[in-house]
């Protein structure tokens, strides 16, 4: 049941990668490239920033909420790429997640 819009989170952080080894290859063009990425960045945390603040009147919210986007873009983004990596290049028939518990126990198999 993947989407498109699942495969978002990956592409930024598959992005921000080539961007990085493209700058080392390409600096002048690179630096410029980072310049965009830069501007297209600022423009999303600010509409996160602006969009939380209208929305629920908070100050703490709208400046947790940029914080927040990251995280969960990255997360997302990341998870993605190890499950893809588990299911399509390590042959597994299922993605493993976290294996242990929110104490450091592990999981109890549900019966």
């Amino acid at each position: 049941m993947l989407k498109l819009v699942h495969l978002l989170p990956a592409m930024v952080v598959l992005g921000l990668i080539a961007l990085s080894i493209f700058t080392f290859f390409f600096p002048t063009l690179g630096g410029y490239l980072w310049i965009i990425t830069g501007i297209v960045y600022l423009l999303i945390i600010l509409t996160a920033l602006f969009q939380s603040f209208f929305q629920y009147k908070n100050l703490k919210a709208a400046l947790l909420s940029p914080i927040t986007l990251n995280i969960q873009v990255f997360a997302y983004g990341f998870g993605l790429l190890k499950a893809l990596w588990q299911t399509k290049v390590m042959r597994r028939k299922e993605a493993e997640g976290f294996v242990k518990g929110y104490y450091g126990k592990k999981k109890l198999e549900s019966r």
